[in-house]
Protein backbone atom coordinates (compact mmCIF):
# COMPACT_ATOMS: atom_id res chain seq x y z
CA UNK A 1 0.00 0.00 0.00
CA UNK A 2 1.32 3.25 -0.77
CA UNK A 3 2.34 5.62 1.69
CA UNK A 4 3.97 8.75 1.88
CA UNK A 5 8.07 9.31 2.67
CA UNK A 6 9.92 12.18 4.29
CA UNK A 7 13.33 11.58 2.81
CA UNK A 8 16.64 14.27 3.89
CA UNK A 9 19.65 14.47 2.09
CA UNK A 10 22.00 14.57 4.67
CA UNK A 11 25.06 16.66 3.63
CA UNK A 12 28.22 18.46 5.21
CA UNK A 13 30.29 21.50 4.55
CA UNK A 14 33.07 22.94 6.41
CA UNK A 15 31.97 21.14 9.61
CA UNK A 16 28.02 22.03 9.18
CA UNK A 17 25.10 20.05 8.81
CA UNK A 18 22.99 20.65 5.99
CA UNK A 19 19.48 19.01 5.19
CA UNK A 20 17.35 18.74 2.58
CA UNK A 21 14.43 17.65 2.69
CA UNK A 22 12.12 15.52 0.06
CA UNK A 23 8.53 13.94 -0.21
CA UNK A 24 7.82 10.59 -2.01
CA UNK A 25 5.20 8.40 -2.48
CA UNK A 26 6.48 4.83 -1.94
CA UNK A 27 4.21 2.79 -4.79
CA UNK A 28 4.61 -0.63 -2.84
CA UNK A 29 6.39 -2.32 -0.04
CA UNK A 30 9.91 -0.73 -1.20
CA UNK A 31 12.98 -0.82 1.04
CA UNK A 32 14.60 2.82 1.21
CA UNK A 33 17.77 1.04 0.08
CA UNK A 34 15.58 1.13 -3.38
CA UNK A 35 15.34 4.76 -3.32
CA UNK A 36 18.87 5.32 -2.41
CA UNK A 37 19.39 3.18 -5.71
CA UNK A 38 17.17 5.12 -7.72
CA UNK A 39 18.64 7.72 -6.92
CA UNK A 40 22.34 6.71 -8.42
CA UNK A 41 20.95 4.99 -11.44
CA UNK A 42 23.34 6.22 -14.27
CA UNK A 43 25.48 8.59 -12.44
CA UNK A 44 26.96 10.50 -12.57
CA UNK A 45 23.52 11.26 -14.95
CA UNK A 46 21.57 10.59 -11.69
CA UNK A 47 19.27 12.63 -9.54
CA UNK A 48 22.16 12.94 -7.24
CA UNK A 49 24.45 13.16 -9.47
CA UNK A 50 23.03 16.18 -11.00
CA UNK A 51 22.56 17.81 -7.59
CA UNK A 52 25.92 17.73 -6.89
CA UNK A 53 26.79 19.77 -10.22
CA UNK A 54 25.33 22.49 -8.23
CA UNK A 55 27.17 22.37 -5.47
CA UNK A 56 30.81 23.47 -3.86
CA UNK A 57 33.56 20.86 -3.33
CA UNK A 58 33.60 20.90 -0.26
CA UNK A 59 30.28 19.63 0.45
CA UNK A 60 29.43 15.67 0.75
CA UNK A 61 26.78 13.63 1.06
CA UNK A 62 26.84 9.55 1.76
CA UNK A 63 23.80 9.02 3.97
CA UNK A 64 19.84 9.58 3.45
CA UNK A 65 17.80 10.41 6.85
CA UNK A 66 14.41 8.42 5.86
CA UNK A 67 11.17 8.00 7.69
CA UNK A 68 7.80 5.85 6.19
CA UNK A 69 4.25 6.76 6.77
CA UNK A 70 4.19 10.41 7.20
CA UNK A 71 0.64 10.61 6.27
CA UNK A 72 -0.44 8.25 8.91
CA UNK A 73 1.54 6.75 11.80
CA UNK A 74 4.84 7.73 11.05
CA UNK A 75 8.17 5.21 11.58
CA UNK A 76 11.09 5.98 12.95
CA UNK A 77 13.74 7.92 11.67
CA UNK A 78 16.36 5.64 9.82
CA UNK A 79 19.43 6.32 8.46
CA UNK A 80 20.56 4.66 4.94
CA UNK A 81 24.02 4.58 3.69
CA UNK A 82 24.69 5.20 -0.08
CA UNK A 83 27.59 2.93 -0.48
CA UNK A 84 29.74 5.88 -1.31
CA UNK A 85 30.22 9.43 -0.35
CA UNK A 86 29.35 12.00 -3.08
CA UNK A 87 31.55 15.14 -3.55
CA UNK A 88 30.31 18.70 -5.26
CA UNK A 89 31.45 19.23 -8.55
CA UNK A 90 30.37 22.39 -9.08
CA UNK A 91 33.27 24.19 -8.73
CA UNK A 92 35.96 25.70 -5.83
CA UNK A 93 35.17 25.53 -1.98
CA UNK A 94 31.81 27.54 -0.74
CA UNK A 95 31.65 31.16 -0.83
CA UNK A 96 29.18 31.62 2.06
CA UNK A 97 27.50 28.77 3.22
CA UNK A 98 23.63 30.14 3.29
CA UNK A 99 24.17 30.58 -0.12
CA UNK A 100 21.65 28.71 -2.52
CA UNK A 101 20.35 28.33 -5.57
CA UNK A 102 16.55 27.62 -5.79
CA UNK A 103 14.34 25.22 -7.88
CA UNK A 104 10.23 25.57 -6.75
CA UNK A 105 8.13 22.62 -7.56
CA UNK A 106 4.47 22.89 -8.93
CA UNK A 107 2.05 20.02 -9.47
CA UNK A 108 -1.26 20.21 -10.72
CA UNK A 109 -2.68 21.41 -7.48
CA UNK A 110 -3.17 25.59 -6.97
CA UNK A 111 -2.32 27.51 -4.59
CA UNK A 112 0.46 27.42 -1.44
CA UNK A 113 -0.27 23.35 -0.44
CA UNK A 114 0.63 22.63 -4.58
CA UNK A 115 4.10 24.01 -4.74
CA UNK A 116 7.09 23.71 -2.40
CA UNK A 117 10.97 24.25 -3.13
CA UNK A 118 14.20 23.56 -2.18
CA UNK A 119 17.53 25.18 -1.65
CA UNK A 120 20.50 23.88 -2.84
CA UNK A 121 23.57 25.17 -1.76
CA UNK A 122 26.64 26.03 -0.62
CA UNK A 123 27.50 27.53 -3.83
CA UNK A 124 30.95 27.59 -5.36
CA UNK A 125 32.12 31.22 -5.78
CA UNK A 126 32.64 31.11 -8.82
CA UNK A 127 29.04 30.24 -9.44
CA UNK A 128 27.55 33.21 -8.27
CA UNK A 129 28.08 37.06 -10.02
CA UNK A 130 26.16 40.32 -8.83
CA UNK A 131 23.48 38.04 -6.83
CA UNK A 132 22.77 35.68 -9.91
CA UNK A 133 23.18 32.02 -9.87
CA UNK A 134 25.30 31.90 -13.20
CA UNK A 135 25.43 28.77 -14.54
CA UNK A 136 21.36 27.73 -14.31
CA UNK A 137 21.28 24.84 -16.97
CA UNK A 138 22.74 23.03 -13.64
CA UNK A 139 19.37 23.52 -11.69
CA UNK A 140 17.93 22.56 -14.95
CA UNK A 141 19.58 19.41 -14.55
CA UNK A 142 18.47 18.69 -11.26
CA UNK A 143 14.72 19.20 -12.81
CA UNK A 144 15.07 16.94 -15.31
CA UNK A 145 16.60 14.01 -13.61
CA UNK A 146 13.74 14.86 -11.03
CA UNK A 147 11.05 14.52 -13.84
CA UNK A 148 12.39 11.31 -15.38
CA UNK A 149 13.25 9.18 -12.79
CA UNK A 150 10.38 10.28 -10.43
CA UNK A 151 6.95 11.24 -12.00
CA UNK A 152 5.07 8.94 -14.26
CA UNK A 153 5.31 10.89 -17.27
CA UNK A 154 9.17 10.40 -17.08
CA UNK A 155 10.61 8.23 -19.25
CA UNK A 156 13.46 6.33 -16.71
CA UNK A 157 10.41 6.27 -14.19
CA UNK A 158 10.06 2.74 -13.27
CA UNK A 159 7.03 2.97 -11.13
CA UNK A 160 8.44 2.82 -8.08
CA UNK A 161 8.68 6.42 -6.14
CA UNK A 162 6.79 9.62 -7.18
CA UNK A 163 8.16 12.98 -5.87
CA UNK A 164 5.78 15.45 -4.71
CA UNK A 165 4.60 17.90 -2.23
CA UNK A 166 3.20 17.04 1.05
CA UNK A 167 1.14 19.63 2.65
CA UNK A 168 0.87 19.32 6.66
CA UNK A 169 -1.52 21.37 7.08
CA UNK A 170 -4.02 19.74 4.45
CA UNK A 171 -2.30 16.52 5.12
CA UNK A 172 -2.02 16.01 1.08
CA UNK A 173 0.17 14.72 -1.13
CA UNK A 174 0.66 15.75 -4.76
CA UNK A 175 2.80 14.79 -7.54
CA UNK A 176 5.28 17.03 -9.24
CA UNK A 177 4.89 17.89 -12.68
CA UNK A 178 7.18 20.57 -13.39
CA UNK A 179 10.01 23.17 -11.69
CA UNK A 180 11.17 26.51 -11.80
CA UNK A 181 15.04 27.08 -11.65
CA UNK A 182 15.73 30.48 -9.79
CA UNK A 183 18.31 32.40 -10.81
CA UNK A 184 19.03 34.79 -7.88
CA UNK A 185 21.11 33.30 -5.13
CA UNK A 186 19.00 32.77 -1.92
CA UNK A 187 19.99 32.71 1.68
CA UNK A 188 17.89 29.87 3.99
CA UNK A 189 18.75 31.55 7.10
CA UNK A 190 16.88 28.60 9.38
CA UNK A 191 19.13 25.59 9.68
CA UNK A 192 17.26 22.96 10.67
CA UNK A 193 15.73 19.23 9.93
CA UNK A 194 12.53 19.95 7.87
CA UNK A 195 13.21 23.57 6.49
CA UNK A 196 15.31 22.27 3.67
CA UNK A 197 19.11 23.58 3.68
Amino acid sequence: MADIAEVILKGACVGQAIYNVLHFKNNGDLAFSDLASDMQVGAPNSLLGAIMTVLCSDYTISSLLCRANIDTTPGPQVEVGLGTTLTGTGGDTAAALPASGVIKWLTAVGGRSGRGRNYFGPLPQESMADGLYTVPDNLTGVINQMKERFTAAGVNYNGNWDFGIWSNVLSAFNPMVDGVRRVEIKTQRRRQLGVGI
